[in-house]
């Protein structure tokens, strides 16, 4: 959603720029007799009513203050954020069974920092931060 907004602003900002040059428009194909006036008053109309009408929906489309309250504490908590996965290796997993399990656990982007004594062999302790975009537009500054 989140993708087409700024796309959107940039509407907004045009909006007068374009409003102008359609009343303009319409101004230089007027010869200035009343019944082109009349034309001209009800061409203006309707190019306002276009342009408010076009306003409004664009602004359904742009998420509430609220809405974007909520996303950013979302994002900022996420950034603090770390979470744990204990995955239990049983005592008769061979080294390609181990291996398969970190490799998937890899693609799912865990970080796997431990391997730990259980009852039934041995516990996989792994970690790994939310996705966030916040991170990824830090990360892709260089910031981490």
């Amino acid at each position: 959603m989140f993708v087409f907004k700024p796309l959107i602003y940039r509407c907004f900002n045009h909006l007068p720029v374009i409003s102008l040059l359609l009343c303009l428009l319409v101004l230089n194909a007027c010869d200035g007799n009343s019944k082109t006036e009349e034309h001209l008053d009800h061409v203006t109309s309707r190019i306002s009513k276009e342009i408010i009408s076009t306003k409004n929906d664009l602004q359904d489309l742009l998420p509430s203050q609220s809405d974007i309250e909520k996303t950013s504490s979302k994002e900022i908590e996420k950034t603090f954020t770390i979470e744990y996965q204990a995955i239990e290796i049983k005592s008769t997993a061979s080294i390609e069974d181990l291996q398969k399990t970190l490799t998937t656990l890899g693609k799912e982007r865990w970080d796997c920092f431990a391997l730990t004594p259980s009852i039934e062999g041995s516990r996989l302790l792994c970690k790994r931060r939310p996705h966030s975009a916040l991170r990824a537009i830090l990360g892709a500054g260089g910031i981490q």
